[in-house]
């Protein structure tokens, strides 16, 4: 029993040290959770972290349904090493958002976005590198609170990713639960998004960036407060 308890954690451990020591085949990037409250509402919002530059925008042109689009940029690079990261990314979507209670919110969005990603590390045995293409559909259902000074959600967001790389297509399926707080007053809030990622099938993983977080400030106009 003690053997199979030691063999599981060795198990455990070299998977996460394969995992962050590959070239990242796919970088989740921040979940745009606007909370609408009503017709009209323009939001915009500009975030840094584990995905790069990721700025979003939001509109709501009904009292029950808006629409989104968001980006993600990123190029690092290791002066010493020549180690590199770069991706771009652009997506849209449409959803349907429901006032729970004054200070309640539900949403559901879902669309499709397309990028590409490029990435070198180089190690003592060996050198990894990734360059491909991917297309990706998201739904993600949401539910949180929103008032003047802060806005708490949370959101499960589910994407396929397809893939091509070389020669090789394939498509890849994850889970993506993320937390999201907003906290100043009124219009201009500083953010922070706190998330994981985790593929659906663990016989099938790729290199990816399984930590999601973000910093930015988000700003809203054309919003009522009573």
């Amino acid at each position: 029993m003690r053997s199979k308890i030691i063999t599981r954690a060795l198990y455990i451990l070299t998977t996460i040290f394969i995992m962050s020591a590959c070239a990242p085949i796919y970088v989740p990037t921040t979940v745009n959770t606007p909370m609408f409250k009503q017709k009209g509402e323009v939001q915009a919002a500009v975030y840094g972290g584990t995905s790069g530059f990721n700025p979003q925008f939001a509109y709501s042109f009904t009292n029950h349904f808006g629409v989104m689009a968001n980006g993600s940029f990123q190029n690092q690079e290791a002066d010493s090493t020549g180690d590199f990261q770069r991706h771009r990314f652009a997506e849209i979507g449409i959803g349907y958002y429901l006032k729970l209670n004054e200070f309640g919110r539900f949403e559901v969005f879902g669309g499709y976005g397309f990028g590409d990603l490029q990435a070198k590390y180089d190690y003592t045995l060996f050198r990894d590198y990734s360059d491909m293409r991917f297309g990706r559909v998201f739904i993600q259902p949401a539910i949180g609170f929103s008032n003047k000074i802060v806005d708490l959600s949370f959101a499960s967001r589910f994407v396929i990713i397809m893939v091509q790389q070389n020669s090789l297509s394939f498509n890849r399926t994850f889970f993506e639960p993320c937390f999201t707080a907003k906290t100043g007053y009124k219009y201009v809030k500083f953010v922070v998004q706190i998330g994981y990622s985790m593929p659906f099938n663990s016989n099938n993983i790729i290199e990816y960036q399984p930590f999601m977080f973000s910093v930015g400030l988000h700003f809203t106009i054309n919003k009522k407060y009573d």
